[in-house]
C-alpha cells in the first residue's frame, strides 16, 4: 500500500475507537439515548370528503380535474415515457441484433456498462481509498454532532455508521486488493461494531420490526406489479439465447424426464429418479405437452416457478415484517445474480426455490388462521419439496422447529394442537416411503466418513465453516448454477448481510428474525460442514433467507439515518434510491457479461442446435469421432435425440444419428445409405485428437462431393448430402483390406478394393527386431478392478490403455520373451497424481517398481526402464498396484504398453523396433481382388498394402494411391 492508502486503511479504525469512547463518555455523562422526536412541520391538510362516483355523462369532467390537479406528474410521467420510446427506437444494431454465445462481447446485453466495471478494476486502489475516506469522514461528522448535541443516540448511529465503513472496507480488500489479513480485521471490528449497536439499540430495532400499518392498495399493486415485471425481465429477456451453454447434469436430467414422461422410453436412471423425486418430472411434463419436448421447455418451467416463487416471497414477508422491509427483500431477490443464473437452467437444482418459500408463507399463514387445513397445505408444500432434491431436505427442520414452537405456545386446548402438528406432519410422513431410500443413497455418496472428521475433527471443523464463509465472502465454488470470479452475492450487499446475520440474534422474539435465522443456517451450516460442500447448488434453497437478511441490514440503517436526518431524509432518500435502483441494472451487466459459459455447454448446445435444424424424417446425422475416445459427438445423444423432438415419430429418433470412427466413415457414404435421401454430417472442428488426419478426411469429403453443402458454425461444421450429391463423386472412397495368413515359405496376403480396380498393389512391410516383444497393456488378463478405458486423456496407442481402480488387485500376461541371459521393461504410463503407491510388475519371485511420484513424470505419458530381469523361457507376468494410502486422494494408474527386450541400449522414444523390408510392386491390370504371396524368414511382421489405380480412388483418410490400415502377422517359427 501507499502512505495515503494506508493512512485511509487506518481512519476508520482511529474513527471508531473515537465512536467508543463518546459511547462511554456519553453514559457516564447520562446524555439522551432516544432519538429526537420528529420536528413540528405544518398540520395535514383536511382530508377531502369522500365524493359519489361520477356520473356517465360528467366522465370527461373528471379526467379534466384528475389533469388539471396532476399536471406535471403527468408531464413528468409523458416526458419519461416518450424518451424511453425514443432510446428503443434508435437502439444500436448491436443492442438488437444476434447475441453473442460468448460473455462479454459486443452485442451481449449490457455490454456498454463495461466502462463502468473497467473503469473500476483499473482504478480500484482509487475506488477503495476514496470511498473509505468519505465514508469515514460522514462517520465522523455524525459524532461530531452526537458530541455537539449530546446524543447517545447519535453516537450510536456513528457507531452503526463507521462499522459499516469497516465492514465494506473488509470487503475491498478481499477483491482485487487480496489483502485477506486486512480484510479479516476490518470485518472483525466491523462486527464488533454491529454487536455493540445491535445490543444499544434493541429496542429500535424490536420496534422497527413490528408489523406496521398496512401500506395504501394501490402503493402495494402498483409495487407488485413492478416486482413481476422486473423478475419476469431479468429471466425472460433474451431467453433462450442467454444462457447459450446446455450443462451436463442438465441435459441429463432433462432427457431423463423426455423418456419417462413423454416418451414412455425405458431409461433406468431416469425411472430411479423419476421414482425418488418426482416433483421437477411433472412440473417438465406440463411444459414439455405445451411448448414441445426438450432443454428449452425445461428451462421455461423453471422461470415461471422461480418469478412465483419471488411473488410468493413478498407474501412471506409481509406477514412477518414490515411492508418497506418486504418491499427490499423480495426486490433483492429479484435481481439477484445468483438466482438470475439458476433461474434460467434446468437443472433439478434449479427445482428448489419455490418450495422453501411457499412452505414457509403457507406456514405463517396458518399461525394466523390456526386452521388445520392451512397447516395440511403447508405440510403439502413441505412434502412436494422433499420429493423435488436432496438440497431441499434442511425445510423439514425449518418447518418442524418454526411449526412446534407456534404450535405448543398457542393457548388452544392439546387436542387442537395436536390435529394442527399432524396435518402439518403427514404428507410427509406419505412421502417418506419415496424419500428415505434416496436419503439413504445420498448418505453413501456424500462419503461423510471420508471427509476427515474421524482423524481431525476440529481442523475439519474450522476449515470447512472457513469454506463456507469464504464462498459467500470471497470466491465462490465452481458449480453447475452459476459460476463468476467473485462470491455468491454481489460484493456491494455484504456489508448489509454482516449488519442483518448480527442484528437478528438480538431480535430473536420478533417473527422475521428468528425465522429467517433458522431458515439461514439450517441450509448454510449441516450439510455444507459436514460435507464440504460449499456449493451453489447446495446452499440455493437458502438465498431467499440471505436477502432477507440483507435487506434487514439496510432497513435498519435507513431507519437510523432518517431519524438521525429528520427533514433531511428526503435528500439522503434520494442518494439512497438512486444508487439502489442501479443495483438490477449492475447485476443484469454481471450475469449477461461475467457469468462464465463453460466451452463443453456451448458444445453441447451448438449439436443441439445442429440437431434441430438438420435433423427430420429421411435425414440422418452421421457424427464422425474418434473411436473409444471422449468426444462431444459421441458423448452428447441426449440432447440430439431431444432437439429431433417433433420432427419425426419418437420411434425413429433412436436410429437418426449414427457417430461413426472417422477414419472409417468416407468409404461408406456410398455402399450403407442409399436408401436415406439425406446425409447430414456434423464435422467437428476443435478436438485436438488426430487433428491433422481428420482435418484432411474433411477436405476429401468436400473434394469427392462438391455437390454437398457446407453449414459453419462455431466448433462444428454442417456437410448436407443428398442423394444427386451422391450419384456422381467426383473421386471415390474406398477400403483396402488385407488378410495376411502364414505358410511354410512367407505369407499370403489376400487383398480386395471396396469399389473400383487396381492396376499396380505395392506392399511395404517391416519385421519387429528378434530382441524385443512389444505387448499393449489392454492384453493382460483383465479381472480384480482393472479395465480397459479410452476417456480422461488421449495419446495411448493400441485400442485403449489399462487402469486400476480403489481396491484392484493383479493382471497377468504370459509371453515366450526373447532370448538371453537377461532382460529389460519398458512401461509406458500416465501418472496424475503424487502418491506413495507406484505399482509392481513380477516375474515369479523377481519384482520390479514402475511409476514413482517424480514430478517430471506427472501428467504425462512416459517410459520407464525396469530390470534387469532373470530369463528362463515363457512365464507369467504380474502386474499390481497396492494402494494403502487415504481413499478421497486416490487417483488411477493408465498403463498403455510395455516393451520386453534383451537390448541394455533399446529405448523406445529413439530406437528403432522394426526393420523395414524392400518395398515390393505387383501390377493387377484392373483387378478388384488378390493374392500376393510373399517369401519371409521367420519373424513378426508388420504390412500395409497400397493401391495404385487409373481411378480417382482415395481411401477413408482421403489419401491416393489407396492405403490399408497395417495388419501385423506372425511367420512359423517366430515368437509371439
Amino acid at each position: 500500500m501507499t502512505p495515503f492508502a494506508l493512512w485511509t486503511y487506518r481512519l476508520p479504525f482511529i474513527i471508531f475507537l473515537a465512536s467508543a469512547v463518546l459511547l462511554i463518555v456519553g453514559w457516564i455523562l447520562k446524555w439522551p439515548a432516544d432519538p429526537p422526536a420528529p420536528p413540528e412541520g405544518q398540520p395535514d391538510p383536511p382530508r377531502p370528503t369522500k365524493k359519489s362516483k361520477p356520473k356517465k355523462a360528467d366522465w370527461r369532467a373528471a379526467v379534466r380535474a384528475f389533469a388539471r390537479e396532476h399536471t406535471w406528474t403527468l408531464i413528468l410521467a409523458a416526458v419519461i415515457l416518450a424518451v424511453f420510446i425514443f432510446l428503443l427506437a434508435a437502439a444500436p444494431p448491436r443492442l438488437t441484433g444476434q447475441i453473442p454465445a460468448s460473455p462479454a462481447q459486443p452485442g451481449r446485453p449490457f455490454y456498454s456498462l463495461r466502462w463502468l466495471r473497467a473503469t473500476l478494476s483499473t482504478n480500484y486502489a482509487l475506488f477503495w481509498t476514496w470511498s473509505t475516506l468519505l465514508c469515514s469522514l460522514v462517520s465522523l461528522a455524525i459524532l461530531a454532532w452526537a458530541a455537539v448535541k449530546r446524543s447517545r443516540f447519535a453516537a450510536q448511529a456513528g457507531l452503526l455508521a463507521i462499522s459499516l465503513t469497516l465492514a465494506a472496507l473488509g470487503q475491498w480488500m478481499l477483491g482485487p486488493a487480496n489483502n485477506i489479513l486486512y480484510a479479516k480485521i476490518a470485518y472483525g471490528t466491523a462486527i464488533l461494531g454491529f454487536v455493540s449497536w445491535a445490543f444499544l439499540a434493541r429496542k429500535r430495532v424490536k420496534a422497527d420490526l413490528e408489523p406496521a400499518k398496512p401500506p395504501a392498495r394501490w402503493l402495494e399493486i402498483t409495487f407488485l406489479v413492478g416486482l413481476f415485471a422486473l423478475t419476469a425481465y431479468a429471466r425472460l429477456y433474451a431467453f433462450p439465447a442467454v444462457p447459450y451453454g446446455i450443462e451436463g447434469d442438465e441435459a441429463k436430467w432433462t432427457a431423463e424426464a423426455v423418456n419417462i414422461m413423454l416418451d414412455g422410453r425405458p431409461d433406468q436412471s431416469g425411472e430411479y429418479h423419476r421414482d425418488a423425486l418426482p416433483v421437477s418430472y411433472y412440473l417438465e411434463s406440463a411444459f414439455f405437452h405445451i411448448f414441445g419436448a426438450g432443454i428449452f421447455a425445461a428451462r421455461l418451467e423453471v422461470i415461471v416457478t422461480s418469478i412465483l416463487a419471488t411473488l410468493v416471497f413478498y407474501v412471506l414477508l409481509r406477514q412477518i415484517a414490515p411492508f418497506p422491509l418486504a418491499m427490499l427483500g423480495s426486490f433483492l431477490l429479484s435481481v439477484s445474480i445468483f438466482d438470475i443464473s439458476a433461474s434460467r437452467l434446468a437443472n433439478v437444482e434449479s427445482h428448489v426455490k419455490l418450495w422453501p418459500i411457499l412452505t414457509l408463507a403457507l406456514l405463517a399463514l396458518a399461525f394466523r388462521k390456526q386452521r388445520w387445513q392451512v397447516y395440511a397445505l403447508a405440510g403439502a408444500s413441505l412434502a412436494l419439496g422433499l420429493l423435488t432434491y436432496d438440497t431441499v431436505w434442511p425445510l423439514a427442520l425449518v418447518a418442524l422447529i418454526l411449526g412446534v414452537i407456534k404450535i405448543v405456545r398457542h393457548k388452544d386446548g392439546a387436542r387442537e394442537k395436536a390435529k394442527r402438528f399432524a396435518a402439518l406432519i403427514f404428507p410427509s410422513v406419505l412421502a417418506a416411503p419415496l424419500v428415505v431410500p434416496y436419503f439413504v443413497s445420498r448418505i453413501t455418496y456424500y462419503s461423510l466418513g471420508s471427509k476427515g472428521w474421524d482423524t481431525d475433527f476440529g481442523g475439519t471443523l474450522l476449515r470447512n465453516l472457513g469454506s463456507v464463509v469464504s464462498t459467500w465472502f470471497v470466491q465462490g465454488r465452481s458449480d453447475f448454477l452459476y459460476n463468476r470470479t467473485g462470491p455468491l452475492l454481489n460484493a456491494a450487499l455484504l456489508p448489509w448481510l454482516a449488519l442483518g446475520f448480527v442484528v437478528v440474534w438480538f431480535s430473536l422474539r420478533r417473527r422475521f428474525s428468528h425465522w429467517m435465522l433458522a431458515w439461514a443456517l439450517l441450509f448454510l451450516l449441516p450439510v455444507p460442514v459436514l460435507a464440504n460442500s460449499q456449493m451453489g447448488r447446495v446452499v440455493y434453497p437458502a438465498l431467499p433467507a440471505v436477502y432477507a437478511l440483507a435487506a434487514l441490514g439496510m432497513f435498519l440503517f435507513w431507519n437510523e439515518a432518517a431519524r438521525l436526518l429528520g427533514n433531511l431524509k428526503v435528500v439522503a432518500a434520494a442518494i439512497c434510491l438512486g444508487l439502489l435502483l442501479w443495483l438490477p441494472m449492475l447485476n443484469l451487466y454481471i450475469y449477461f457479461n461475467e457469468v462464465t459459459d463453460a466451452v463443453d455447454r456451448q458444445s453441447r448446445r451448438e449439436i443441439s442446435d445442429i440437431a434441430a435444424e438438420a435433423g427430420g424424417t429421411g435425414r440422418l446425422l452421421l457424427l464422425p469421432v474418434v473411436a473409444g475416445a471422449d468426444e462431444p459427438l459421441a458423448n452428447e445423444y441426449q440432447v440430439i435425440e431431444m432437439s429431433l423432438h417433433g420432427k419425426m415419430p419418437v420411434s425413429q429418433i433412436p436410429a437418426a444419428h449414427l457417430a461413426v470412427p472417422y477414419d472409417e466413415f468416407l468409404p461408406t457414404l456410398l455402399s450403407e445409405y442409399t436408401n436415406i435421401p439425406y446425409l447430414e454430417i456434423v464435422l467437428d472442428k476443435t478436438a485436438n485428437r488426430e487433428r491433422e488426419q481428420r482435418d484432411a478426411v474433411y477436405a476429401a469429403l468436400m473434394k469427392c462431393f462438391p455437390g454437398g453443402t457446407l453449414t459453419p458454425g462455431i466448433r462444428f461444421d454442417r456437410f448436407t448430402l443428398d442423394l444427386a450429391a451422391r450419384e456422381n463423386p467426383a473421386c471415390l472412397p474406398v477400403t483396402l483390406d488385407l488378410a495376411p495368413a502364414s505358410t511354410d515359405a512367407g505369407a499370403d496376403i489376400a487383398w480386395s478394393l471396396s469399389r473400383g480396380a487396381a492396376t499396380e498393389i505395392r506392399l511395404e512391410c517391416h519385421r519387429r527386431l528378434d530382441s524385443l516383444v512389444w505387448v499393449e497393456a489392454e492384453q493382460f488378463a483383465q479381472a480384480n478392478g482393472w479395465r480397459s478405458e479410452t476417456a480422461y486423456v488421449t495419446g495411448w496407442s493400441g485400442s485403449s490403455f489399462l487402469m486400476d481402480t480403489y481396491g484392484s488387485q493383479s493382471v497377468t500376461y504370459t509371453a515366450s520373451l526373447p532370448g538371453g541371459a537377461q532382460g529389460y521393461v519398458w512401461v509406458r504410463y500416465f501418472k496424475r497424481a503424487a502418491d506413495n503407491s507406484p505399482a509392481a510388475l513380477a516375474l515369479g519371485s523377481q519384482s520390479f517398481i514402475f511409476a514413482s511420484s517424480s514430478p517430471a513424470w506427472l501428467n504425462a505419458w512416459v517410459w520407464e526402464r525396469i530390470g534387469p530381469y532373470r530369463l528362463s523361457g515363457p512365464g507369467q507376468w504380474t502386474m499390481t498396484r497396492p494402494y494403502a494410502e487415504d481413499p478421497r486422494k486416490f487417483m488411477a494408474l493408465f498403463v498403455d504398453a510395455l516393451v520386453f527386450t534383451t537390448d541394455p541400449l533399446y529405448d523406445p522414444l529413439s530406437s528403432a523396433s522394426y526393420e523395414p523390408l524392400p518395398e515390393q510392386s505387383f501390377s493387377m491390370t484392373g483387378l478388384t481382388h488378390g493374392v500376393i504371396s510373399i517369401p519371409l524368414p521367420p519373424g513378426h511382421y508388420q504390412c500395409r498394402a497400397l493401391a495404385v489405380s487409373s481411378q480417382p480412388l482415395v481411401d477413408a483418410l482421403g489419401n491416393s494411391p489407396v492405403s490399408s490400415q497395417p495388419v501385423e502377422f506372425d511367420v512359423a517359427g517366430a515368437a509371439p
